[in-house]
């Protein structure tokens, strides 16, 4: 059968026949970013070169996927071919931005371009199992708020923390 649980047409098989790749259909079923490579008899994503029929036997479809990496302000990165459960590490992973603009920061990876699908700050490590983008996501820093007390330091070398002496200044900036 085939992964839509369709028995394959025209594929007469007899007991213990052993098949390859060649001997079978590809499979009708393909995605954007999905790459049809050959079956299976384990859902695990491993190409089998021989089958042998021994009894009613389902065939899983293997692909292997497209993953892109759009990093900050540099040319995205395709990465095709890449096999089902493949962990990514660090030579598959653009470096994080040295320097952003002003007013910005980086803060990590995400699925979504805005960072709404959920930040993470690596994706190295993670397993491959679709087709998937990776954006490196940079935000607006967030306004910092301080005050600055003066204090006046008295002749005998204290300083008056009077009420009436202490000048505060309240700053309310974006730093860049």
């Amino acid at each position: 059968k085939d992964e839509n649980g369709d028995d394959f047409d025209d594929l007469e098989i007899r007991y213990e026949d052993v098949l390859t790749q060649d001997d079978l259909p590809d499979s009708a079923y393909e995605e954007e970013g999905e790459k049809f490579v050959g079956w299976s008899e384990e859902d695990d994503g491993t190409v089998d070169d021989k089958i042998t029929i021994t009894e009613n036997t389902t065939l899983y479809p293997v692909y292997t996927y497209t993953v892109k990496f759009v990093p900050y302000n540099a040319a995205e990165v395709v990465k095709t071919d890449i096999p089902y459960n493949y962990v990514l590490t660090d030579m598959d992973v653009p470096a994080d931005p040295t320097e952003v603009e002003a007013g910005k920061k980086y803060v990590g990876w995400s699925t979504t371009e805005d960072g709404s699908s959920g930040v993470v700050d690596t994706i190295v490590g993670v397993t491959i199992t679709e087709p998937v983008t990776y954006y490196q996501v940079v935000v607006d820093k967030e306004a910092v708020e301080y005050y600055v007390d003066h204090y006046f330091q008295q002749l005998d070398g204290s300083y008056k923390t009077d009420a009436d002496i202490l000048d505060r200044q309240h700053f309310c900036e974006r730093p860049g």
